[in-house]
């Protein structure tokens, strides 16, 4: 008799950035803000339960309204689905909370999504803009700086307890760089992409698959 092993999974909340909305608006919550992945498991299939309320705004799916307890998917968010109106109050942040899970057993505990409420019209700009893709990736990564105001930029590579897996330092031109990690020797995870430029850090979270 031929027993089946089971399915594991390697659920991970790749990204959870901040959303900054204007008073009294609706917007989208895209997928470079709020994304999990699973190699064993279609975004249909990635389910996020809300755990607590925006205080100053509704959330919704399709333009229904969702409440604590109740889920959206993946799939929602890819498809521009998933989105956050305020509701004119004037406050300087907002958030929600959510737990992540799949059906092979995925999990992903409870998490915060913020929300800059803008009052004056202007979302707060990043010092550079940085791009590494692809994400998911196995073998490399590559980065790309633009809009950096420096002659250098540093980058670590690290694992979700700290441990440096590489570092970098790397030479600007006119405010912009590019380079590849390669990452064909680091093991399938979680890691954490740190890049400084003057004293200014982003931080992104890479998934190893």
């Amino acid at each position: 008799m031929e027993l089946c092993q089971p399915i594991s999974s390697d659920l991970q909340l790749v990204n959870n950035n901040p959303l900054f909305p204007p008073l009294s608006s609706t917007r989208v919550i895209f997928p470079a803000m709020l994304q999990a992945q699973s190699t064993n498991v279609v975004d249909a299939d990635i389910s996020y339960t809300l755990v607590s309320n925006p205080a100053y705004g509704s959330l919704e799916v399709n333009g229904v309204t969702i409440n604590p307890g109740e889920s959206f998917t993946q799939d929602d968010i890819q498809n521009n689905l998933f989105t956050y109106t305020q509701d004119g109050t004037v406050a300087a942040i907002d958030s929600f909370k959510f737990f992540v899970e799949d059906p092979n057993g995925g999990w992903v505990g409870v998490e915060e999504f913020r929300i800059g409420i803008i009052t004056n019209g202007e979302a707060p700009q990043a010092a550079f803009q940085l791009i590494a893709k692809p994400n998911p990736t196995r073998d490399f990564l590559s980065i790309d700086l633009s809009g950096a105001s420096a002659e250098n930029a540093n980058i670590r590579l690290t694992d979700v307890r700290g441990k440096l897996m590489q570092s970098q330092k790397i030479g600007l031109s006119n405010g912009k760089a590019a380079t590849t990690l390669d990452l064909s020797g680091i093991a399938a995870g979680l890691y954490l992409l740190e890049v400084e430029v003057n004293g200014s850090k982003q931080i992104q979270k890479i998934l190893m698959n």
